[in-house]
């Protein structure tokens, strides 16, 4: 855990990462109704989640996080089918719509695609994440972190239609370029790809044809 800018004993930035088992003695320390640490004027707020955290721990912790909160980072624990039960489970209990005065926001999901790029799947616990943002917004700043998978072109992405997934993209895009997010700047898109990479341009030039309404206005920006 990290911590900075404190006054007094309240914590402006709280920074938690591996909270597994070995961690738990932390999050009960940070619930306890007499835990000297006031998290009541918190503005920050980084989280690294472990599949093996406790669940109503991580819900108690939730709970106190102040509505007026303005910087969010969420990264879900790694991507195994029991970790994206988990992710999303825990994606659920955020309740976004809580936190009307973000700022900003950095989101760690993934992208599947195939060899050549001609489909990009866009996870859908990060298109339901995304889209639970409270609207109208306060948000000027929206990262995306992602790393991604390639599949053979002979092999499916998921069981999902290409409608489903193209839609997915088309709602996101519609939602973050609609007035409800006149204050937002910049959506950045980090994308895991080493730097000379065959698939770089491909891949960032089929991203920015499902989001043309950022791009039109000026908002994407492809890392």
């Amino acid at each position: 855990m990290h911590g900075h800018s404190l006054t007094g004993s309240r914590l402006q930035t709280l920074s938690l990462s591996s909270m597994g088992p070995d961690r738990h003695e932390l999050l009960k320390w940070l619930i306890h109704p007499e835990c000297p640490i006031d998290l009541r004027e918190l503005k920050e707020f980084i989280f690294h989640a472990d599949i093996e955290i406790d669940h109503k721990m991580f819900c108690r912790l939730l709970s106190i996080i102040p509505s007026t909160l303005e910087h969010l980072t969420y990264r879900p624990p790694p991507q195994t089918i029991r970790a994206n039960a988990m992710g999303l489970r825990l994606l659920n209990d955020f309740h976004l719509s809580r936190f009307p005065h973000l700022r900003s926001f950095t989101l760690y999901t993934h992208l599947s695609a195939r060899e050549e790029f001609s489909e990009i799947g866009f996870s859908n616990w990060s298109a339901i994440f995304l889209l639970s943002l409270p609207k109208p917004s306060t948000l000027e700043s929206l990262r995306m972190r992602c790393n991604w998978n390639t599949f053979a072109s002979n092999r499916f992405i998921s069981p999902e239609s290409d409608d489903v997934r193209l839609r997915r993209w088309e709602d996101l895009d519609s939602f973050l370029s609609s007035e409800a997010f006149s204050n937002l700047s910049g959506v950045f898109l980090h994308l895991a790809l080493e730097d000379g990479s065959r698939y770089k341009d491909p891949c960032r030039d089929a991203i920015a044809g499902r989001l043309h309404r950022l791009q039109r206005q000026g908002k994407l920006l492809i890392l």
